[in-house]
């Protein structure tokens, strides 16, 4: 657009320009040169105007809101990237708790099959509930009877 001005300003400055000449076919031909260059300057004037008004100007335009756009879409995926290494850092120490359960589920589990419990719930509670009725009444008339009881 800045081109189309400076051209058409360029093509008005030699317009400007008056060659005297005798009237003669030649002079007539540098009449219609000139207005030829007049002529033209108004045109490419014209389009350089058009041209920053049409398209140089939606473009700033496009450009400022695609920038603004970049940047919330940077902001917002920044954000989510936050958010998954939480959401990860969490699910570690989740998963961490769920392990450490579970070697002290075994632990518990074998113990308890190293004690003479049974694997099968309904037996096992009924273990349990007969040591713990022999624990409250004294067993053999002390706690010793218990499975658990140290020597």
């Amino acid at each position: 657009a800045v081109a189309e001005e400076s051209f058409a300003k360029a093509l008005q400055r030699v317009s400007a320009h008056h060659m005297h000449c005798v009237p003669s076919t030649l002079g007539d031909a540098l009449e219609g040169m000139r207005s030829d260059v007049i002529n033209r300057a108004v045109q490419h004037g014209e389009f350089g105007q058009n041209l920053a008004r049409d398209v140089v100007a939606p473009l700033a335009d496009l450009r400022t809101k695609m920038s603004r756009k970049i940047k919330s879409i940077a902001n917002a995926a920044t954000s989510l990237q936050k958010d998954v290494k939480g959401a990860e850092d969490k699910y570690r120490r989740t998963h961490r708790q769920f392990e450490r359960a579970m070697r002290e589920a075994e632990e518990e589990i074998n113990s308890a099959t190293k004690a003479g419990l049974g694997l099968i719930p309904e037996t096992a509670a009924k273990e349990v509930s007969e040591i713990l009725d022999g624990v409250r009444t004294g067993g053999n008339g002390s706690a010793a009877t218990s499975p658990f009881a140290t020597p």
